[in-house]
């Protein structure tokens, strides 16, 4: 897909409304869209519902679908040591907000600095 944001790629760790809506209009705008879910039952809007769409044993949550179009999806578990690596490595991209694999804090990665512990994002 062409766009503004032709040639971008993004790593989704976002959850439930927000942030998959944004980087379902960065996915529109052209950029390339790296879901990353919990191999534990993935992003948990998968079973908000009803409505659903398909046979009852692979049946998709309308909501999931329509907030997660035009995104390449995979499953890490982002507690374990590969999770740990990728955290790492994804993270030297410019800054991004996420919650990170087990702790109960909110980290912010800049390219320019170390990273910073915060108790809310943009505190």
């Amino acid at each position: 897909m062409s766009g503004p944001l032709n040639g971008t790629t993004v790593v989704d760790l976002t959850r439930a409304l927000a942030g998959p809506h944004a980087t379902m209009m960065m996915a529109d705008l052209g950029a390339r869209i790296i879901k990353v879910e919990s191999p534990q039952g993935g992003d948990d809007t998968r079973g908000w519902g009803p409505p659903f769409v398909g046979d009852a044993d692979e049946r998709q949550s309308t909501y999931f679908l329509s907030c997660n179009r035009n995104k390449e999806s995979i499953t890490l578990d982002l507690k374990s040591d590969a999770g740990a690596t990728f955290s790492a490595v994804s993270s030297r991209q410019p800054t991004s907000w996420w919650k990170t694999s087990g702790r109960e804090r909110w980290t912010v990665w800049d390219s320019a600095r170390q990273p910073s512990n915060n108790s809310t994002p943009g505190s």
